[in-house]
């Protein structure tokens, strides 16, 4: 439920509509739109923790584009083949040496 009448919703209002230059709010705003999310702006309830939820809409949409780049991208064919999830690699946490290590990611 939404309290329209606290200080903070009201500033948010303000800043959002009323400032021509960049603010928290219209970065807010501009983020809920490109994840999609526009609807929780307009029908916002305090009693709801969304941060999970934009979480793991933004790691989500990031996989998808993550996925769509390397697809499109000729050059990246190879790694496609063998690269099919978007996780950290176990050789990166499991070997020690610095210079091993490097020299297995550039292959």
């Amino acid at each position: 439920m939404k309290n329209i009448n606290s200080p903070l919703y009201r500033m948010y209002c303000d800043q959002g509509n009323n400032i021509s230059g960049p603010c928290w709010p219209k970065r807010i705003n501009s983020l809920l739109d490109h994840l999609g999310c526009s609807g929780y702006r307009t029908n916002f309830d305090i009693s709801v923790n969304y941060y999970p939820m934009l979480k793991q809409r933004l790691c989500d949409q990031y996989i998808q584009e993550w996925n769509a780049c390397i697809n499109n991208l000729p050059k990246l064919s190879l790694y496609c083949k063998f690269k099919k999830t978007f996780e950290l690699e176990k050789y990166i946490v499991t070997v020690k040496n610095y210079d091993l290590r490097r020299h297995t990611s550039c292959f």
